[in-house]
């Protein structure tokens, strides 16, 4: 059941993820968040989603080492007889990262497509004094340094990837099963942790994006949806906990259930749509799927085999009225230990233990793939 939940869910998140641009790139292009609400701003690509083939502008801009050099910007990638700052609205080349640099916001039309081209009125001419920067131009705005974007996605990958799961699985299975640390103080002290550190990545991308309030897309709604359920589940959990005795605690119990799975799952899925976003490598996003359906199949069988367990403990009538009529040895069965049921086994043991050792490999090789991207080293163009 749960690889077929998985496996509808990936299937929904790929066909989702064609009206997604790298936002990363548009970033280091002038005027190109102003094409973010457009039905397709992958320049750089011959179709609307990063997994296509480069194409001409998307080659020319990885081997002007992703910077806005001047030799990039008076390039004529798609030959439509404008060249790349023509046509993104900085025909002199001067900017540098700074909007107030640009010669114009509007009339602006797709470099990498060679129907789609600006008014002629607007082309570059002979006249000097119209081409003169307000300062001297760099010539590349290169980075040297982690982007807000790589730096978000490994903050959000480390708390709702890995810390928020690690937490649900120690209490649900560590604490009960092989008395792995106190589970409970565990499960709050990691949900605190997850909660902070995801937060933490909120304001990375909002800060260093220049308002992350102002995309409009699937990842950025259930990323908020994400963080309203968070705030939710630690507020609940930590002012509104009934006693074991209460009446309410059942219901709280399910309560507090339903919201942690919808966090996880809305998590997720926002972690997905990230990874496409930002063009993370395929085999990273597969390893992070299939470490998805791994866990789900593990917690699958855990409940089972709970519930076998639970069904074995419970007590029939004519076992309880034998129990009645057996006598006790207390002085011989005061020096034996207590006995205590446990659905855990060697097996189980093995088995928790090799979710919770994927679950590192896989968040570290997902924070390798990001660093690289979050420095834009270029592998091939």
């Amino acid at each position: 059941m749960g690889f077929r939940v998985a496996m509808v869910l990936v299937l929904v998140l790929c066909a989702g993820r064609l009206g997604y641009a790298h936002r990363e790139y548009l970033m280091l292009l002038p005027n190109g968040l102003r094409f973010s609400d457009t039905i397709c701003v992958a320049f750089g690509h011959e179709m609307c989603y990063g997994y296509a083939e480069t194409n001409r502008f998307g080659k020319d801009f990885c081997l002007a080492g992703y910077t806005w050099s001047r030799d990039f910007c008076e390039l004529d990638s798609d030959k439509d007889g404008f060249t790349n700052g023509e046509e993104l609205g900085d025909p002199c080349c001067c900017w540098n990262g700074d909007d107030s640099q640009l010669a114009r916001t509007n009339f602006l039309s797709h470099p990498a497509e060679k129907t789609a081209i600006p008014p002629e009125s607007i082309k570059r001419g002979n006249d000097t004094e119209y081409c003169t920067c307000k300062k001297i131009a760099y010539k590349t705005i290169a980075r040297t340094t982690m982007s807000s974007g790589g730096l978000h996605g490994i903050i959000m990958v480390i708390a709702f990837g890995f810390l928020m799961p690690l937490s649900a699985l120690l209490m649900r299975y560590g604490g009960v099963r092989y008395r792995v640390l106190s589970s409970f103080s565990a499960h709050r002290f990691l949900m605190i942790v997850s909660l902070l550190t995801g937060f933490a990545g909120f304001l990375v991308i909002e800060v260093g994006q220049k308002g992350f309030l102002t995309v409009t897309s699937y990842h950025t709604i259930a990323g908020f949806v994400m963080l309203f359920f968070c705030f939710v589940q630690e507020f609940v959990a930590l002012f509104f906990r009934p006693d074991h005795s209460s009446l309410w605690r059942n219901d709280w119990r399910i309560s507090h259930l339903v919201i942690g799975l919808s966090t996880i799952a809305t998590a997720m899925s926002v972690i997905l749509t990230g990874l496409f976003i930002i063009g993370a490598s395929r085999y990273s996003i597969l390893g992070f799927v299939l470490t998805i359906v791994v866990v789900l199949t593990y917690v699958g069988w855990s409940e089972r085999s709970k519930q076998h367990l639970e069904l074995e403990l419970v007590p029939t009538e004519p076992e309880e009225a034998e129990l009645d009529d057996v006598s006790y040895d207390d002085s011989q069965s005061s020096n034996q230990p207590p006995v205590t049921r446990s659905y855990g086994s060697n097996t189980s043991a093995f088995l928790f233990g090799f979710v919770i050792l994927l679950m590192v490999g896989t968040t570290a090789a997902l924070i390798v793939d990001l660093v690289l991207i979050g420095t834009k080293i270029p592998v091939r163009c």
